[in-house]
């Protein structure tokens, strides 16, 4: 009656005349066959199909794409998708019985629930029976990750009656970051540096994320320089006009982190368009290395990513172009099959927000922002295909319309949307 397939195990992988194997109780139940004979209704659990989806984020695990753990210990965990993943390549009874211990500290004590002020901790104590998924003998749960931001992870496990815990580990929140950059760069085949030097310096979401493997103390503590020539002058700080770059020099103790034996920094870029970067480090008067990207060049692997990232999602709007809410609260255009006049038109952005006060004070009385852009300023064409990514405000938004028009020809599309709807 039941059947496997060499990644589950005969008698817990399947489910007969309705009932659930407990031990399989926290499933999802991707295909059930319905049978009647005698006008009674029987089901069958296809435990090749609940293998099949076990097998991908198995193998998730392994080729990477979470990146190195936050943590080790009898579990490792790691973290990608809004979650935690406990993982354990030889499992056994012994280490599903124990409950697990999920303790969230975050940097703003308001972000907890009432009841929860006191202990200055969020409690996601869960039990593996219901998490847990297994391949072979290896076995891993997931936990959700809250939405506000995290200062310190504490979690282990121990047993139901007894205080001492049997494992345990902390780390800070904002591993989590690193760890998610660094997967989604190492694990991803289209990815690129946008320059080379003693690390590899990435872009991603709007940001320079550098990476080194196998990297030491002295790599880590040289002073990192990043300099940046805008696009436009008028986008420098007054006091930044006569060098005629901005200077967003980091140490890495303050945007870095170790994982494992790599070493990951991230820097935010602002919001306007770029014509050259040059980064390195130096200690003294001696620099170290020297790596430099033109803004042509940041465009096209910004164009990869959300090329790579968003084709195959939902958009937020359809019309000539397939707009996006991407990350780093950015907007993402997409059009397949592009041609160079569809890029030619200026774009409109209108942001309408939340709350009006949010708008700079000149454009109030119109009650939106005015964002327009031209393609040139945040896209690029890659065989046959256009995208752009474009910076959203801070602020709450309530509406979004764009598009494109041909001053004294008229509108050439139009958007509206809601995000989040």
């Amino acid at each position: 009656l039941p059947f496997c397939d060499p990644a589950c195990e005969p008698g817990r992988d399947f489910v007969i005349g309705g009932e659930i194997n407990p031990a399989d109780s926290h499933t999802d139940i991707p295909a059930i066959k319905s049978l009647t004979p005698s006008n009674r209704l029987a089901f069958l659990y296809d435990a090749t199909a609940m293998s099949v989806l076990y097998r991908a984020e198995y193998d998730a695990i392994h080729s990477g794409k979470y990146g190195p753990p936050v943590a080790r210990s009898v579990f490792d965990v790691y973290t990608g998708g809004g979650k935690l993943i406990y993982y354990k390549e030889q499992c056994g009874a012994a280490d599903i019985v124990p409950k697990f211990s999920l303790h969230f500290y975050p940097r703003d004590m308001a972000d907890l629930p009432a009841e929860r002020q006191e202990y200055k901790f969020d409690n996601h104590d869960f039990d593996f029976d219901s998490q847990h998924k297994q391949v072979g003998k290896a076995c891993w749960a997931t936990a959700p990750l809250p939405d506000y931001p995290i200062a310190r992870v504490r979690t282990g496990q121990r047993i139901r009656g007894e205080a001492e815990r049997l494992w345990v580990v902390e780390f800070p929140g904002n591993i989590l970051g690193y760890t998610a950059a660094y997967a989604a760069i190492m694990s991803s085949g289209y990815r690129e540096p946008a320059a080379r030097g003693s690390f590899d310096v990435y872009l991603s979401e709007n940001r320079m994320v550098y990476i080194k493997e196998q990297c030491s103390a002295a790599d880590r503590e040289a002073k990192f320089y990043l300099h940046l020539v805008p696009q436009y002058a008028a986008n420098l700080p007054d006091d930044r006009q006569q060098p005629g770059f901005n200077q967003l020099d980091f140490w890495f103790a303050e945007m870095g982190a170790v994982l494992d034996d790599d070493c990951v920094a991230i820097a935010p870029l602002p919001d306007y368009p770029i014509d050259n970067i040059r980064t390195g480090q130096f200690s003294g008067s001696n620099q170290l290395w020297r790596a430099e990207s033109t803004g042509e060049r940041l465009k096209h692997l910004a164009a990869s990513e959300a090329i790579a990232v968003y084709s195959s999602r939902e958009p937020a709007a359809r019309s000539e172009w397939n707009v996006y809410i991407g990350g780093a609260n950015r907007l993402v255009y997409l059009k397949e099959s592009c041609a160079t006049a569809d890029a030619a038109a200026k774009f409109y952005l209108h942001i309408i927000p939340q709350d009006i006060a949010d708008l700079p004070a000149k454009q109030q009385e119109t009650g939106f922002e005015n964002r327009d852009f031209r393609f040139t300023d945040w896209g690029a064409m890659l065989e046959g295909q256009c995208a752009a990514t474009v910076p959203l405000p801070d602020y709450d938004i309530a509406h979004i319309r764009t598009g494109q028009h041909i001053p004294g020809q008229g509108q050439l599309w139009q958007a509206d949307f809601r995000p989040g709807q």
